[in-house]
């Protein structure tokens, strides 16, 4: 199937005619079929796209791509892989790990996921690392006021501005944190996606992968990670569907349904919690993370790792998106809404 391929598009960002110009987006499109795949880290951006457009019938076969890590967390990766005594724990570069942590913004259109997690948090008896407010890169890249960071005019050097400065000094004591838990909370975001996820892997910091699937079936919690027939993901994560989501509860206010929804977050707590306790599996799980995070995902310091996943995956890609184009109906379950998701093999349900 990879040898189908004539056309494979990186895309790093979803509005592929701003990325690409008219006459490059003209090129891809007349082309369009089983020889032309785009590549992206969210291949959900179909959702945004006219429905029957050209982009669109390119995003729901589109093979997802991982985001890169941060700096020193894939450092940390590949110092474990070329000593992996270092990384043991209890080792005197890394202490015993415990509880566990989120950094980043809340205010997100993740349809509630970001609060249920927070009042999952609440009932958590490990201790919690929780920074709910971050500076974004983009910002961080600018002067704090917009402008891009200046130049020193004698040396050509950039100039880094204050706002950059205390978005390293967030990003570090992110990763300090991510270095000493157990497991990290990866929500969903904007898009179902995160780069967080990524560093979490990194710094082998077990996930819980938080998403809002509706009325879909809970498998379809393991849709849309990249190589899904490279890494087995239910090896490395733990993946909750939180119940009743509601976008107020970010807020903490629960509005209509509070209580039942109060008793939701303590039993997915329990059941986190009882995961959390289970030393030997999070030390399995750790080792898979270190695992997989320098054999496929290590784009800095292993890229022809990545670049073979790649390839793996397009054997499989346009099959995968043939066979859900025809799904409608899922164990009884209607998935018209859901139905371009890109699922694992099934042995990994």
């Amino acid at each position: 199937m990879a040898r189908q391929v004539r056309w494979l598009i990186i895309q790093p960002y979803w509005h592929s005619p701003t990325t690409f110009g008219p006459a490059l987006s003209k090129t891809i499109l007349d082309r369009v079929g089983s020889s032309t795949v785009i590549a992206t880290v969210d291949r959900s951006a179909y959702r945004a796209m006219s429905k029957g457009s050209e982009w669109y019938k390119l995003y729901t076969q589109a093979l997802e791509l991982p985001h890169v890590a941060t700096p020193e967390l894939a450092q940390r990766a590949s110092t474990c892989r070329q000593q992996p005594a270092k990384c043991d724990d209890g080792s005197a570069e890394q202490p015993a790990r415990s509880g566990y942590m989120f950094h980043g913004d809340m205010n997100r259109f993740d349809m509630g996921v970001r609060g249920a997690m927070r009042s999952i948090m609440e009932h958590l008896k490990a201790n919690v690392s929780l920074q709910p407010r971050m500076l974004s890169r983009g910002w961080a890249a600018k002067g704090g006021d917009g402008m891009p960071e200046s130049v020193d005019e004698r040396t050509g050097a950039a100039i880094i501005s204050e706002s950059h400065r205390r978005f390293r000094n967030f990003s570090l004591a992110t990763s300090a944190a991510m270095l000493r838990a157990s497991t990290c909370f990866a929500p969903q975001g904007d898009i179902i996606t995160t780069r967080r996820l990524f560093d979490t892997v990194a710094a082998a910091c077990v996930p819980v992968v938080m998403k809002n699937l509706g009325n879909a079936p809970k498998q379809w919690l393991l849709g849309n990670n990249p190589f899904p027939h490279s890494i087995n993901w239910r090896a490395l994560a733990f993946f909750m569907a939180p119940r009743g989501t509601v976008l107020s509860e970010r807020e903490g206010n629960g509005g209509t349904g509070l209580t039942s929804r109060n008793a939701c977050r303590r039993e997915e707590a329990q059941w986190l919690e009882a995961r959390h306790a289970d030393a030997p599996l999070l030390r399995r799980m750790r080792h898979n993370l270190r695992a997989a995070f320098t054999a496929h995902l290590d784009v800095e310091h292993n890229p022809r790792g990545l670049a073979r996943a790649i390839l793996h995956e397009l054997n499989f890609v346009l099959e995968d998106a043939a066979q859900l184009r025809r799904v409608s109906v899922y164990k009884g379950v209607e998935v018209t809404k859901n139905g371009r998701i890109q699922l694992p093999p099934p042995q990994q349900f």
